[in-house]
């Protein structure tokens, strides 16, 4: 979703693998800066990104 919104590659300078540890252990999530995306689109990809997978929204929730 990030992606789609961004028209941009999330973490295009580093590679795949250190994508997962960054984004695994470090929780480190792509930044909004300079873009202009509307907030609530923001706020349910930052719940999508959440490390509790019980805290995330469920897709029928997110497609109605």
């Amino acid at each position: 979703m990030y992606e789609i919104l961004t028209e941009s590659e999330a973490f295009k300078e580093i590679s795949k693998n250190s994508i997962m540890h960054q984004t695994t252990y470090c929780r480190t999530r792509p930044k909004f800066t300079g873009m202009n995306i509307k907030s609530s689109f923001k706020e349910l990809i930052k719940q999508c990104w959440e490390h509790d997978p019980r805290e995330r929204p469920e897709f029928k929730d997110i497609f109605s």
